[in-house]
């Protein structure tokens, strides 16, 4: 199929691999595996029970497991086989067939093996069931059994829709919108390409809602909205947003400057890097200006999710404000109800900190010790020395957005978020001046008793006292400022050192405004505002 100088040599070099994937012990990553079903000398001599798979459970169900990883591994293969068939050898051909019909293919087909993410809400329903789809369709000519294994799939991928709320929004975030969406698109053109056009998943009216959501997370530049597990920065897939922008006109493309390269995913996931050299389009993009001045005032209010978005622009600089409210059960949930985003001027002074490393101990008891995923690592108060709980049932509640004169006002209750029964009320209204871009944050608490109150907002920007009312933050070009009561308050700053998804080491600085005496009944406002140093 492909004319390559020093052919040969690349493919003997691609049959090496390919021979030395199919020779692994499992697909799937260590951190998936039962391990605690291996004893401690069973693991002691693992290596010397290689050869005994056929007689040692563990092994065998090891080998069978099917992760993301594992799945992945079968698309990309049955892939590769499918595009190089007139080039690879029969050997390496019949490899790749078994070790994909015998990993992945028949163990889904078993209707007594059931996977967990069949029915999660989250993007693992649509990467392993696309992937498993995809290297069915490639590898299976039997119509019953790829029907058999399709429908399954399929039934998985409906799950997966049902995991975004009406209005589209990913609680995942964009890197989990962007993983689980684009192997959903994957497999929808492999599907419709095998049915001769009979099917087609893109068609569902959820669809198009779920493929704006790139284009509204985008601050400036490859900054994004960094709700739940998300990184600060994002670089798209072309080649999937070109396709989506095939099925949908009018999406608004980021710049293609900021797409992903190569090495943009460390996994080097081979459906994305195949499509975004055959899919992207260069010139749906050449006539968008996704980040230029003339920046019209848009906002919008994500009901179901209880996402607010705003942009506009000010003295020639983006402005957008994001806040959210919900529940603290949600996919790679962070307890963060009322916490928000403040980005001017290309820089997000007032952050949500995004995810952090991820290990065994983040997803398990302990996750909420971590300071990104606390409500201690966000915008949000802490009542009585306590932060926010984790569960569907601590949420909030009594949402309403409304436009009153030059205002946006979305309010909301968030008293179910903490777990104190001294705490009657608690309602947290964000006021946002669509002439001046000043953000007005308005919190009413009522007790049962007295009780004491940090107001707490947290930045990647070490802030001072300016003046007794107000806090400067300072950017590397411009700034804000906070404006509070100096009466009530009592200004302190700490900071704690966080390792990032990455395995960087970063610091989020916590601002806090202590109240300097304990209250059973108040409202207190905090206004933040652009200041520019030119």
């Amino acid at each position: 199929m492909f004319i390559l100088t020093n052919q040969k040599s690349y493919l003997d070099s691609l049959e090496e691999v390919i021979w030395q994937i199919c020779n692994e012990f499992t697909w799937a990553l260590p951190a998936h595996i039962q391990w605690e079903e291996l004893n401690e000398d069973e693991k002691l001599n693992l290596y010397s029970l290689y050869n005994q798979q056929e007689n040692n459970n563990f092994i065998n169900k090891s080998k069978k497991l099917i992760d993301l990883f594992a799945a992945e591994t079968a698309f990309s293969l049955a892939e590769i086989a499918y595009l190089l068939e007139k080039d690879l050898s029969p050997l390496i051909l019949n490899r790749i067939k078994n070790e994909i019909s015998s990993r992945v293919l028949l163990p889904f087909s078993n209707l007594k093996n059931k996977y967990w993410w069949e029915n999660a809400k989250m993007n693992w329903a649509a990467v392993c069931a696309a992937s498993v789809g995809s290297a069915a369709i490639y590898l299976l000519n039997d119509t019953k059994e790829l029907v058999f294994i399709l429908k399954r799939v399929i039934k998985s991928l409906t799950v997966y829709l049902s995991s975004f709320a009406e209005d589209g929004i990913s609680r995942e975030g964009l890197a989990y919108w962007n993983y689980g969406f684009s192997f959903y698109t994957y497999f929808s053109d492999l599907l419709k390409k095998r049915s001769g056009n009979r099917i087609n998943l893109m068609n569902y009216p959820e669809i198009k809602n779920i493929a704006h959501f790139q284009q509204k997370m985008f601050l400036n530049d490859d900054q994004i909205i960094s709700f739940s597990d998300t990184p600060l920065t994002f670089k798209f897939r072309a080649g999937f947003t070109s396709k989506l922008k095939e099925f949908y006109p009018d999406l608004n493309l980021p710049e293609l400057k900021y797409k992903a390269d190569f090495h943009s995913d460390d996994c080097y996931r081979w459906p994305h890097i195949i499509r975004d050299l055959f899919w992207t389009r260069t010139e749906l993009f050449n006539r968008q200006k996704f980040n230029n001045l003339d920046y019209q005032e848009e906002y919008s209010y994500a009901e179901a999710a209880k996402w607010l978005f705003y942009k506009n622009k000010f003295d020639n600089h983006k402005l957008v404000i994001a806040a959210k409210a919900g529940n603290n059960n949600e996919p790679h949930n962070h307890n963060d109800l009322g916490s928000f985003i403040y980005h001017f001027a290309g820089e997000s002074f007032l952050v949500d900190p995004g995810s952090g490393e991820y290990n065994k101990d983040y997803f398990g008891e302990n996750r909420y010790n971590y300071i990104v995923t606390s409500s201690f690592g966000h915008s949000t108060p802490i009542i009585g020395g306590e932060g926010q709980l984790a569960g569907k049932s601590f949420c909030s509640s009594g949402e309403k957005i409304s436009t009153i004169s030059n205002q946006i006002i979305f309010k909301f209750n968030l008293e179910k978020a903490y777990q104190l029964d001294s705490l009657r009320l608690y309602q947290r209204k964000f006021l946002i001046n669509r002439i001046n871009g000043h953000l007005k944050i308005s919190d009413k608490f009522d007790f049962n008793e007295k009780l004491n109150v940090v107001e707490r907002f947290v930045s990647f920007f070490k802030p001072e006292k300016v003046a007794d009312d107000l806090v400067k933050i300072q950017g590397k070009k411009n700034s804000i400022l906070i404006k509070y009561d100096p009466i009530l308050f009592d200004f302190e700053l700490d900071s704690v050192n966080f390792t990032t998804h990455t395995g960087k080491t970063r610091t989020l600085q916590l601002i806090d405004f202590r109240i300097n005496a304990a209250i059973s009944s108040t409202e207190f406002v905090f206004e933040i505002f652009p200041f520019l140093e030119n």
